[in-house]
């Protein structure tokens, strides 16, 4: 006998539950339909598991700390943050009319960017 998928046995457990061994068994229709019912609340297949968990912000703080992502985010912020400052800069330079401008302790130079750029 082939071994029995997840479904086929939350399927055989709700049927126990319910004090039958079969939906067959049942002796009206609405008990049939409240059974059915509460399978379709109740059961969470494998793919519908796996979103639960990786939706739950502790679980995926916890994923990116071990795999090391964590601190791959800190740095994208950081990195996001100084690019922006760099930007800023050359912008106010830019409308000031300066050809260079100083970042981080280093001169660049003001380059406009245009298409043929």
């Amino acid at each position: 006998m082939a071994e029995e998928t997840e479904y086929q046995k939350f399927f055989r457990k709700a049927l126990e539950k319910h004090g039958v061994s079969s939906p067959a068994e049942f002796k009206s229709d609405e008990e049939k339909k409240k059974f059915f019912n509460y399978i379709s609340k109740t059961w969470k297949g494998s793919d519908e598991l796996i979103k639960d968990i990786k939706d739950n912000p502790a679980v995926k703080k916890a994923i990116d700390k071990e795999l090391g992502l964590e601190e791959v985010g800190k740095r994208h912020e950081e990195m996001m943050t100084e690019a922006n400052a760099f930007l800023k800069a050359r912008a106010v330079a830019m409308w000031e009319g300066k050809k260079k401008f100083e970042f981080d302790g280093k001169t660049y130079p003001v380059i406009k960017v245009t298409e043929e750029n």
